[in-house]
């Protein structure tokens, strides 16, 4: 239901606040915090995940990690993922960062804590 949610609203170009609505009333989610966590997280790996299908598709040969500063930063610290020593690293297109994704959010990734609340993006290149 989440994925129909979100899928419904990129394509209707809604809000992340109206798909946490939607999550709400549709669930048994009952906590707004958690449904815009939900919604917001899916949204951009939904459009990440697309981007990079669209890059390939377009002749992209190369990608970089770019770590966009936040309030928390993922910089190691506490045994955290560190996305700020990923900044400016490059790879092939098809091939993985080297903290094994492919991109930020990569949805094939089972550790929350690489993908949840990334601010990261990527950029590519070799056209």
């Amino acid at each position: 239901r989440i994925a129909k949610i979100v899928s419904d609203g990129l394509a209707h170009g809604d809000s992340t606040q109206t798909m946490s609505r939607a999550i709400l009333q549709e669930t048994e989610i009952d906590n707004a915090a958690r449904a815009k966590l939900i919604a917001r997280q899916e949204a951009t790996t939904s459009l990440t995940t697309g981007q990079y299908d669209m890059m390939r598709a377009a002749g992209a040969t190369t990608k970089t990690w770019h770590h966009r500063p936040q309030k928390d930063p993922r910089d190691g610290k506490n045994g955290t993922p560190n996305h700020v020593a990923l900044s400016g690293e490059t790879v092939p297109i098809d091939a993985k960062f080297s903290n094994g994704l492919r991109f930020p959010r990569d949805p094939d990734c089972n550790d929350a804590a690489e993908v949840i609340n990334c601010r990261c993006y990527i950029t590519y290149g070799g056209f």
